[in-house]
């Protein structure tokens, strides 16, 4: 796991253990033995209850999206050493260029015809990474390929009678 990772399931567990704390005052302030004493309720206090509780709310979905919101992936993509752009049409990929430089690597794809999925699988037959390909949308996979060898793009989305046959390929060089 990564800092960030780290961070947040850090603050999710806090925001958990709080809450669990919080529902057990709440259940042993409302049980039988409370209300048999024969107490009568102090709105007073039941006002600054409820005001503490808002504060606390307020305070927590604060803290959350804060800490999250800088793991947005769209903002932490890494700087590409190289950009390939690839075009998906029924039952094809076009990848240019046909080789590309071991590294952190832009995929430019777009589809001219109908959605497709865009597998990438390393030299290992590993699914590396995928992304949806909607019709007449480029949308841009970032992918760090540190191993040397030819890799495949399947198609992961039903596109056709021809589906079964639409293959890629690229090589990765040092």
């Amino acid at each position: 796991m990564n800092g960030t990772q780290i961070v947040i399931t850090v603050l999710y567990s806090a925001v958990t253990l709080i809450g669990i704390v919080g529902l057990i005052a709440v259940l042993r302030t409302t049980s039988r033995s409370s209300r048999a004493k024969g107490r009568e309720a102090n709105i007073e206090k039941l006002h600054k209850g409820e005001n503490w509780w808002a504060l606390m709310s307020l305070a927590i979905v604060v803290v959350l999206f804060v800490a999250t919101f800088f793991g947005i992936p769209w903002m932490n993509r890494a700087q590409a050493d190289s950009t390939a752009t690839v075009r998906a049409l029924q039952f094809a990929f076009i990848i240019q260029p046909a080789q590309i430089p071991a590294g952190t690597v832009d995929f430019k794809v777009k589809s001219d015809d109908v959605s497709h999925g865009f597998g990438l699988y390393a030299p290992d037959g590993k699914l590396v990474k995928q992304i949806q390909i909607i019709p007449d949308v480029e949308s841009t996979m970032t992918v760090k390929l540190d191993t040397p060898g030819t890799y495949k793009i399947l198609c992961l989305e039903f596109c056709g009678v021809g589906h079964h046959n639409m293959v890629g390929q690229f090589e990765v060089t040092k």
